[in-house]
C-alpha cells in the first residue's frame, strides 16, 4: 500500500516544506503512540485464531443510490484447535446482521449470535462442539452501510460535482470488517468468490477471474468472480462503476487497465503501459511467475491511498493519470512497480501479523529501486535508495521505533517510514553484505518456500543465512529489534613515515539500550589514482575506533562504504583535493553528488570549473539536476554550464537550470531562454512557470500581455493560469486587483473552477483590509459551479459577512444541492453567532488559515495548483 501523504507531498509539492510537513505528521503519530503506550496491545487482536478458513463465498447486491450492500458471506472453515463451540469474527458497526445459519446442517435452526458493535465483534454460538478435521460452512446474512471506511460510496459532491457514482473498497489494514463480517487479520489465507449484482450499466471488478456474467430481467447484472489462489482478507477488493478498459498481455496473462470513461487510451497506456515489462522483470529476477490468473489496475477517484495491492487487482488513485506535459516532470513507475511487487511480497507471501509489516512494505519499497536499476542502471538504484534514506532520516528525528514493533493500538501506526523506507534500506544493506548472487538466491528461495503462506522475519533471516552460509543474528537484532541508525563522524590522515592511513570512525548517535553501537561490516576504498583503488574490508563496531591501514603512497581519497550500501549518516572530514578526486572518479553517483555539495562550497577557480564540468559527466537526469542546483550563476564557468543545462533533454534539469539562472538579474541571454521556454506549448509546466516568474520579476515590457496569455492557457488542473493570475495580482494596485478578481470570479466569465477559487481566495486577502468590499462576495453565489459556490460560502463564514444573510436566504430557496443548502444553514448560524466561525470543519475549504495581507501571496499559498513542481520527489 502506498499512502498519499508521503507520495503526494514529494510528487506534487515543493521539495522541502512538504517533507517537513510529513515529518511533523509522523512526529504527531509518534507522540500519540507514546501517549497510548500503556494501553498498547502486545498480542494483536486476531492473532489467536482457532480456525482455518478455506473458502469465502460473498453474495451481495450493491445499491449505489442508497449506499448499502446487502446479502451474505459464507465461511467454509475447519477448527485448528479442539473443542470449539463458538465462532468469533470481526464485524464493524456499519453492519447489521440479520441471521446466521450453518449451511452444512440445513435442517438445523438458525444459529444464535451476538454483535458487539463497540468491539466490532460477532460471536456465533455453533450449537455444537467442532473439532479439527470437521468442516463447516457458516452463512451470515447482513446489510452494511459503511461510512467511508472499508467500502466507499462515491458520488458527485458540491466540492467535486464531476465525480461519477461508484463504489470501491480499501481493506488494509483491518477495514473490510465494515462490509464483510470475517476474520479481519492477516494470518489466514483463503480462496474467495465474489458474486455481486448491480444496476446496469455498472461493471464489477474483483479478485481473480470473471467466470460468469448474467443480465437479469430487472435491469441488473450479476458478476461472478472466482479467486482460485488463497489470500488474506484485507486483499479482497470490490469496485463498482463504469469504466473504459484497455487490455495488455504478458504472455498468457491478461493485464488490464480500468479507467473512468473520461480517460482516453493514450493517457492510460502512457501511465500504465510499462506494466507487462515490469511483470517480466520481476518474474525473471524472483524465479516465480506472476501468481494469479490476471493482473488488473483500476484508477479510482477520491482513492484514499495512492495504491493498494489487492490480490490480482491493484487499486490506484486516478490522480496519476496526468497529461503528457505533466509527465515530463514525473512518471508513476515507482508507484506501479511498488504495487506490482506486492503481488509477490504481501499477497503471495503475507506478513503473519503487522509486527512483520516490513516484509511486505520493505520489499515493495526496494522494488522501486530494483526497477530503477533495471531502467537506469546502478545510478537509478543508488539515487532511489538515497531518496529513501533522506526521507527516512528526516522523519526518524521526530519518530523512532524498532522495525519489529511489538506494541501498537492501531495497525496503521506501523505503516510508516520504518516499515517502508528502513525496510527497503535494510534489504539493500543485506544485498551489499552478502553479495548479489547470494542475495537473489535467498530471495528466490524465500518466495518459493513460503508462497501462499504467512511469513515472519525469522523466515527471511533463515533464507539469507542459508544462501550466504553466515549467521546473521547480529544483523537482524540491531536492524529489526533495535531502533535508529548509525550517525558517523569520520576523518583520516596519512602517516608517510609508517606508510599507513589512520582512519577514525566515531558513532555519534545517542547510544542507549534501544539504540546500540552498530556493527557495520563494510569496506574502505583507498584511491591512488584513476583505476588504482585498493578496497579493504573493515568492521566498525565501537563508539570511537581507529583503523590503521597500510598505504602504498599518500592516497588521493579515502571512502568508507564507497557504494553506499549501509544505512547511515556520515559527517566526513577530508581534504579539498580528496573531494575533488571523489567528484571526478567515485564509482557511486551518490558519492559523486556528496562531493559536489562539498566542492560547491569551495571558492577557488579549479573547484568551480570541476563542478561545472561534472555536470556533463552525469548520465542520470536526477544527478544532473542536483549538480545544477549547486551551481552559482554569478560564476562564469557555472553560468555557461547553466545555459547549456537550460536546453537539457530532461525537463527537471531544464527547470533547475532556469531557477538558478534567474537568481541573477535577467540579461538578454537568460531572457531569451525564459521567453523560449514560456512560448513553447509543449514545455513542462514547471519550466514554463519558472520562466514566467523570472519575466515577471524583471517586469519585462510585455509582461501584462504574457500574463494575460497565461490566464487563457490550458494546463493540468489549470496550473499555468493560476500561476499567471498570482503574478498578475502582484503587478496591480488594489483597484486593479479587484477588477481582475471580479473578471475571473463572476459567473459568466467562463473561467475554470480552479482559477475562480484562486480568485476568491485572493479576494479574501483584500477584504480583510477593506471590509467595504466584502459584500461583493454575495454576487458570486450565483456561479453555476457548485464547487465555486462552496468556496464562496466558506469565505463568507470566515470573513463573518453578516450583511450576506439576506442573500444567503435567497440563495437557499433556489439551491439545488442539498449539501450546499446544509452549508448555507451552517454559515447562517456562524453569522448569527450560533456556531463557531470555522468554515473548515467539514471539507477542505480551498484556502489556508493564514491572514495574508498580500492577496497575491494568499492566492499563491492557497492555490490547489502548486503542482508538478517537484524534481525527483519520492513517495
Amino acid at each position: 500500500m502506498r499512502s498519499p501523504a508521503k507520495h503526494d507531498f514529494t510528487r506534487w509539492g515543493v521539495a522541502l516544506k512538504p517533507r517537513l510537513l510529513l515529518a511533523m505528521a509522523f512526529a504527531t503519530l509518534g507522540a500519540l503512540s507514546s501517549a497510548l503506550a500503556q494501553e498498547a496491545v502486545v498480542a494483536p487482536p486476531g492473532s489467536d485464531w482457532p480456525y482455518d478458513v478455506r473458502h469465502l463465498v460473498i453474495n451481495l447486491t450493491v445499491d449505489l443510490e442508497d449506499k448499502k450492500v446487502e446479502g451474505s458471506i459464507t465461511h467454509v472453515l475447519t477448527p485448528t484447535r479442539p473443542g470449539q463451540e463458538t465462532l468469533e469474527l470481526d464485524c464493524g458497526a456499519a453492519v447489521t446482521v440479520n441471521g446466521v445459519v450453518e449451511t452444512t446442517r440445513p435442517d438445523q435452526p438458525a444459529l444464535k449470535f451476538q454483535h458487539d458493535q463497540n468491539a466490532q465483534r460477532l460471536r456465533i454460538d455453533l450449537g455444537r462442539v467442532v473439532e479439527p478435521g470437521d468442516s463447516l460452512a457458516v452463512r451470515i446474512d447482513y446489510v452494511a452501510r459503511p461510512n467511508r471506511k472499508g467500502l466507499f460510496f462515491i458520488e458527485p459532491t458540491a466540492k467535486n460535482p464531476d465525480l461519477p457514482r461508484m463504489v470501491w473498497s480499501q481493506g488494509q489494514p483491518q477495514d473490510n470488517r465494515q462490509w464483510l463480517p470475517s476474520h479481519d487479520f492477516p494470518n489466514d489465507l483463503a480462496t474467495t468468490e465474489m458474486i455481486v449484482t448491480v444496476k446496469q450499466p455498472n461493471f464489477v471488478l474483483s479478485n481473480g477471474i470473471l467466470t460468469r456474467t448474467v443480465a437479469n430481467p430487472d435491469g441488473t447484472t450479476t458478476y461472478h468472480w472466482l479467486m482460485r489462489q488463497p489470500h488474506v482478507g484485507y486483499l479482497i477488493t470490490l469496485v463498482v462503476g463504469e469504466f473504459n478498459v484497455f487490455a495488455d498481455r504478458h504472455g498468457n496473462l491478461p493485464v488490464d487497465y480500468y479507467v473512468l470513461k473520461t480517460v482516453d487510451e493514450a493517457t492510460t497506456r502512457a501511465v500504465l503501459g510499462r506494466t507487462p515489462a515490469m511483470i517480466a522483470y520481476f518474474e525473471r529476477m524472483l524465479g516465480v511467475t506472476f501468481p494469479y490468473d490476471k493482473y488488473a489496475q483500476v484508477c479510482l477517484p477520491e482513492f484514499t491511498m495512492l495504491g493498494m495491492e489487492n490480490a490480482s487487482a491493484t487499486s490506484l488513485a486516478d490522480s496519476i493519470l496526468v497529461d503528457p506535459i505533466a509527465r515530463l516532470e514525473k512518471d508513476s513507475d515507482d508507484l506501479i512497480a511498488h504495487e506490482l511487487a506486492h503481488q509477490w511480497f504481501g499477497d503471495l507471501l503475507t506478513c503473519a501479523d503487522w509486527t512483520h509489516l516490513w516484509l511486505n512494505e520493505g520489499f515493495a519499497t526496494y522494488a522501486e529501486a530494483l526497477w530503477a536499476e533495471e531502467v537506469s542502471g546502478d545510478d537509478g538504484l543508488r539515487l532511489t535508495m538515497e531518496e529513501k534514506l533522506t526521507e527516512y532520516a528526516l522523519i526518524e528525528r521526530f519518530n523512532s521505533r524498532p522495525q519489529l514493533a511489538q506494541q501498537y493500538n492501531d495497525p496503521m501506526e506501523v505503516f510508516d517510514h520504518v516499515a517502508y523506507n528502513k525496510g527497503g534500506l535494510t534489504l539493500h544493506m543485506m544485498r551489499g553484505l552478502i553479495g548479489d548472487a547470494a542475495w537473489w538466491q535467498a530471495v528466490r528461495n524465500h518466495v518459493r518456500r513460503h508462497q501462499f503462506r504467512n511469513v515472519v522475519t525469522a523466515d527471511l533471516q533463515a533464507a539469507f543465512e542459508e544462501a550466504s552460509d553466515q549467521k546473521l543474528d547480529w544483523f537482524f537484532e540491531q536492524w529489526t529489534l533495535k531502533r535508529g541508525h548509525p550517525t558517523l563522524r569520520t576523518s583520516y590522515d596519512y602517516d608517510p613515515e609508517r606508510g599507513v592511513v589512520r582512519l577514525r570512525v566515531q558513532q555519534t548517535q545517542r547510544i542507549s539500550d534501544e539504540v546500540p553501537v552498530f556493527r557495520i561490516p563494510t569496506t574502505v576504498a583507498i584511491s591512488y589514482g584513476l583505476d588504482r583503488v585498493e578496497t579493504l574490508p573493515i568492521v566498525i563496531d565501537q563508539a570511537d575506533q581507529e583503523f590503521v591501514l597500510t598505504a602504498r603512497s599518500e592516497p588521493l581519497n579515502v571512502e568508507i562504504d564507497p557504494l553506499d550500501w549501509v544505512l547511515k549518516q556520515n559527517n566526513e572530514s577530508k581534504p579539498d583535493a580528496a573531494w575533488l578526486f571523489q567528484l571526478r572518479h567515485a564509482r557511486s553517483v551518490t558519492a559523486r553528488l556528496r562531493a559536489a555539495a562539498k566542492v560547491a562550497r569551495m571558492s577557488d577557480e579549479p573547484a568551480q570549473t570541476a563542478l561545472a564540468t561534472a555536470l556533463a559527466r552525469e548520465s542520470h537526469p536526477n544527478a544532473r539536476a542536483k549538480i545544477v542546483s549547486l551551481l552559482n550563476v554569478r560564476l562564469p564557468a557555472h553560468r555557461a554550464a547553466l545555459i547549456q543545462a537550460a536546453n537539457d533533454p530532461n525537463a527537471i534539469v531544464r527547470r533547475e537550470a532556469l531557477t538558478e539562472l534567474t537568481r541573477a538579474p535577467l540579461d538578454p541571454v537568460t531572457e531569451a531562454l525564459c521567453r523560449a521556454a514560456w512560448s513553447n506549448p509543449h514545455e513542462a509546466y514547471g519550466v514554463r512557470k519558472t520562466a514566467l516568474r523570472a519575466l515577471a520579476r524583471a517586469n519585462v515590457n510585455d509582461l501584462k500581455m504574457l500574463l494575460n496569455q497565461g490566464l487563457k492557457t490550458p494546463s493540468q488542473n489549470d496550473t499555468i493560469a493560476i500561476e499567471s493570475f498570482n503574478l498578475l495580482l502582484r503587478q496591480l494596485d488594489d483597484p486593479g486587483r479587484l477588477a481582475l478578481i471580479r473578471s475571473i470570479a463572476k459567473a459568466e466569465s467562463g473561467c475554470t473552477r480552479e482559477l475562480k477559487q484562486a480568485a476568491i481566495n485572493a479576494f479574501m486577502g483584500i477584504a480583510r483590509n477593506q471590509p467595504q468590499q466584502v459584500d461583493e462576495l454575495t454576487a458570486w453565489l450565483a456561479d453555476p459551479d457548485p464547487a465555486v459556490r462552496l468556496s464562496v460560502l466558506n469565505a463568507l463564514a470566515e470573513l463573518k459577512v453578516k450583511s450576506a444573510l439576506p442573500a444567503l436566504r435567497q440563495r437557499r430557496e433556489v439551491e439545488p444541492w442539498e449539501e450546499l443548502r446544509d452549508r448555507i444553514d451552517f454559515v447562517e448560524r456562524v453569522l448569527q453567532g450560533k456556531a463557531e466561525a470555522q468554515a473548515n470543519e467539514n471539507e477542505d475549504q480551498n484556502h489556508n488559515d493564514e491572514d495574508d495581507d498580500d492577496p497575491a501571496e494568499r492566492a499563491d499559498n492557497t492555490s490547489p495548483l502548486l503542482l508538478f513542481e517537484t524534481d525527483t520527489g519520492a513517495r
